[in-house]
């Protein structure tokens, strides 16, 4: 997953963020709709340089509880729309030539979702979506675009 912030909060442009996320997920049918419940791990990094001297670098690791509703479309594509909620450890690091302060912390993050899978064989989907998160308070939201697959068991 690929993430960019939509915001310039404090003055300064906050870095992208890319990596990857890893999901559980049980399906509960009901007549033509299926409703999804999850649990999602992801790790999550990014680093921007200001100005060739100040260098931003994050870490961010959510771990989220979801829900989606599924509408499938045809016998291979599903359309999706659902949310997740739960908790992020984050580290950050700034460097300004030799000097360097870090700080971690955890706090709430919630996100809405929305996207499609294709069915690529009997068990295995590509998803392809886009998920707008919040992580902190006080700063915008960070928008991602989502490529991946799954399997069933």
């Amino acid at each position: 997953m690929y993430g960019f912030h939509s915001g310039n909060d404090y003055g300064i442009d906050m870095p992208d963020l890319y990596g990857a996320q890893l999901g559980l997920h049980a399906n509960i049918p009901s007549g033509s709709v299926f409703h999804e419940l999850s649990f999602n791990l992801g790790a999550l990094t990014g680093s921007k340089t200001y100005g060739g001297v100040l260098k931003w670098k994050q870490e961010v690791f959510p771990f989220t509880a979801g829900y989606s509703f599924n509408v499938p479309l045809s016998d291979s594509a599903t359309f999706y729309l659902g949310g997740k909620i739960g908790l992020h450890y984050y580290k950050q690091e700034v460097s300004l030539g030799g000097e360097k302060a870090s700080e971690s912390d955890s706090s709430g993050t919630y996100s809405a979702l929305i996207g499609f899978k294709f069915a690529v064989a009997e068990k295995t989907d590509i998803v392809i979506g886009y998920e707008i998160t919040k992580y902190w308070s006080d700063v915008d939201p960070y928008h991602f675009i989502t490529v991946g697959f799954s399997w069933t068991f």
